[in-house]
């Protein structure tokens, strides 16, 4: 990387716990135990409730949700054993208060806070940091042309980029949360604390398949 640190790509169905058992196998394999997880696969649909099919609302709490699940539970022994870590986890404004058109997503958001929040509670005597990142409209492929009346709800009149929610993520050798201006909200998030640079990272980025 530009950083000098080894980065290394995997693909993976977030929806598949054994998938995720065998590309936890093959991170470890190569860099060693993990101390830092982040969390970001993500996965939405702008329909109301009654349109929205329920296979697809399974897949949606597959991905966002039970995906969350099975990598903490793979990478958590590790920061258990060594009484350090740090998991983020990226849930949403949706997450916060809850969205029409967007009602399986919200609830998949929602579960990811709780998730966030309940860990923090649990590992934070362990030295185990848990931050979870709610931001608001983010302009990505994921967003299409039916979210475009969503911006007029928004202070800056603007989407927020990729960019911007990545300012919530490392500086240096510590992970800084910063409020995104242009969301309805602040991001939900614990204290930060230092991660020494070079900890093996997992960055899961997206569901295939």
């Amino acid at each position: 990387t530009r950083a000098g640190l080894d980065a290394r790509a995997h693909v993976c169905d977030v929806r598949d716990p054994a998938a995720i058992a065998r590309t936890a196998a093959a991170v470890r394999d190569g860099l060693g135990e993990v101390s830092l997880l982040i969390n970001s696969a993500g996965y939405a649909r702008h329909t109301l409730f009654v349109d929205h099919d329920v296979a697809d609302i399974e897949a949606m709490m597959q991905t966002n949700y039970m995906g969350t699940v099975h990598w903490i539970k793979q990478l958590l022994p590790d920061m258990r054993k060594n009484r350090q870590g740090w998991i983020v986890n990226v849930s949403s404004f949706a997450g916060r208060i809850g969205q029409a058109d967007e009602v399986a997503y919200s609830a998949s958001k929602f579960a990811v806070t709780g998730l966030s929040e309940g860990l923090f509670q649990e590992l934070a005597p362990l030295g185990i940091r848990v931050n979870a990142v709610a931001p608001g409209e983010i302009e990505t492929e994921m967003i299409s042309a039916d979210y475009e009346p969503l911006v007029a709800r928004i202070p800056m009149q603007r989407m927020g980029t990729t960019d911007e929610v990545a300012g919530a993520g490392c500086t240096g050798d510590t992970l800084v949360s910063i409020e995104v201006d242009q969301c309805p909200a602040a991001p939900v998030v614990a204290t930060p604390a230092a991660v020494p640079v070079g900890s093996p990272l997992v960055l899961v980025l997206l569901a295939l398949g």
